[in-house]
């Protein structure tokens, strides 16, 4: 830690890394959905591939498309594959069975171990497969699965991992505004994966669809360099970060001081009202979240009629929606709660009901926008839009609720909440035949709209963001105090007071041991 001022930011380059590490999580999700078009036979058409030549020189293959001899273009075009719809989506619950198993044990390996190897790891490893993606699908559709299930196992630990580390480096009076910017890495990584896939996808002059992976691939690697070497796994150790930093953050820090390795109340988390609002949430926001994730290239191409690229490009707008909608929630929340005329449960459940019926009555009028693009379009932007809204309320009252064990809890509910990443493709399946109707995909409208809403009320009845009576925070600081306290942020400021006590005592230890061996 350096002595003196900065007007460089530590947490800002750990937010920004952090909203990094989102963008590549989510990008990863929604590949594989977005180049997919590109990559099987069409359906329903017929598919004639041109005469297949072979240059002279390099014995490279190379395709001709029909056209006059005058105006052919050669180039290579990567291979097609014959998946039905069936099989589609079975691909595109591959990620969603590896990701849901690891979320609880990226928790605990974060919270036990270390933060910043549990996440830089996940990320590597995954990274690592988008690079060889391309080459292992030509094995067949297991080989395909296999690897969207590693990838899959991978990705499910950022997201609690970052969860652990986010009150170390973020003070409390600024978890709402980052919250909602690190969050956003998941619209907007969504939304640049959406709109270079369809580009690539129509370039076969640069490699298709294969592009797009290896592209993702070079990215993961870079973040995971720029991590190791920009992050600490405690911010004192941050070589980067100014003393004058550190005392801003060190209410943030202080929740984390203790080297006390506490044993998860299992028990407790079980019985915890408040801890099933989250995960239920967890499970509505995902229900909508992922049917667009992996549906939505295909309802505006099949329905609406966008081409392939034009749907990539196309379903990119609800995801800039939800990001700008989000940041303002995120800083109008901090600026109440700074106001301090509001509790923070009542202002996360204000924001998250506001995110959640919003969303639900934008589904319930798509039902009636038709085969009109630009309202179906501007609807759905508004249901991403709410959802922003949403996430500065369930996304980070876990970290309110028990500072101590974020990481598992975030583990869970985000277990819980991506299971509709398995059940939105098999609902679709069900719901949409092969001719993709319009009546068909307003029934999966309505019922997103319905999830939207029973969760809800869920979370106005029993969530919670005051820290819970089982995290060893309320144990720690009220040792020997006749007032008990469960304030979030009493609690920090309590033990900020603590904190900057223990650091003036190791400050004079240092100090007299440096003495004492300039006199030896």
């Amino acid at each position: 830690m350096r002595k003196g001022k900065s007007h460089f930011k530590v947490r800002w380059m750990f937010g920004l890394l952090s909203f990094w590490a989102l963008c590549f999580n989510y990008a990863v999700k929604v590949i594989l959905p977005a180049t997919l078009e590109a990559m099987v036979v069409p359906e329903g058409e017929n598919f004639d591939r041109a005469v297949e030549d072979f240059d002279d020189t390099s014995q490279n293959r190379t395709i001709s498309m029909s056209m006059p001899a005058s105006q052919k273009v050669y180039y290579s075009e990567p291979e097609l594959y014959e998946w039905d719809l069936k099989a589609q989506n079975v691909l595109k619950e591959a990620f969603f069975y590896g990701y849901i198993w690891t979320g609880i044990i990226g928790g605990r390996l974060a919270e036990r171990l270390s933060v910043r190897h549990t996440v830089g790891t996940a990320v590597l490893i995954s990274s690592l497969a988008a690079l060889i993606f391309p080459y292992l699908t030509q094995y067949g559709q297991t080989v395909t699965f296999v690897v969207r299930f590693i990838q899959g196992m991978c990705n499910g630990m950022i997201y609690p991992g970052l969860n652990c580390i986010f009150p170390r480096y973020i003070p409390i009076n600024e978890r709402s505004i980052w919250g909602s910017i690190i969050y956003s890495g998941s619209s907007l990584g969504t939304l640049i994966m959406l709109n270079l896939s369809g580009v690539l996808c129509e370039s076969p002059q640069v490699g298709g669809w294969k592009s797009a992976y290896y592209l993702l691939g070079g990215t993961g690697l870079l973040w995971y360099i720029s991590w190791l070497i920009c992050i600490t796994e405690k911010p004192h150790k941050n070589p980067f970060m100014s003393e004058k930093e550190y005392n801003e953050i060190s209410a943030g820090t202080a929740l984390d001081r203790t080297k006390k390795k506490h044993s998860i109340p299992w028990l407790k988390i079980a019985t915890s009202p408040p801890f099933y609002a989250i995960g239920l949430s967890a499970f509505v926001y995902n229900w909508a979240y992922l049917t667009m994730l992996t549906q939505l290239p295909k309802y505006l191409h099949r329905v609406l009629d966008f081409s392939i690229e034009q749907a990539d490009e196309v379903a990119s707008l609800p995801y800039v929606a939800q990001s700008l909608f989000g940041y303002t929630a995120g800083f109008i929340l901090d600026r109440m709660r700074r106001g301090g005329e509001y509790s923070i449960t009542f202002l996360r459940k204000t924001f998250n009901t506001i995110g959640f019926i919003g969303a639900a009555l934008c589904l319930f009028s798509l039902c009636f926008a038709g085969t009109n693009k630009w309202t179906a379009v501007t609807l759905l932007s508004l249901t991403l839009g709410f959802c922003g809204v949403s996430t500065v309320g369930f996304k980070i009252t876990n970290v309110d609720m028990s500072p101590s064990f974020a990481g598992t809890l975030l583990g869970i509910a985000n277990t819980i909440g991506n299971l509709p990443g398995i059940l939105a493709p098999m609902l679709v399946s069900e719901l949409v035949s092969e001719r993709h109707s319009i009546p068909e995909w307003n029934r999966v409208f309505i019922i997103s709209g319905c999830v939207f809403i029973a969760g809800s009320l869920i979370f106005i009845t029993f969530a919670s963001a005051e820290v819970q009576p089982w995290d060893p925070i309320i144990k720690e600081i009220n040792e020997g105090k006749p007032e008990k306290i469960a304030d979030v942020t009493t609690i920090a400021n309590e033990m900020r007071f603590e904190e900057i006590q223990l650091n003036e005592n190791d400050d004079k230890n240092n100090n007299n041991n440096n003495n004492n061996s300039e006199k030896r």
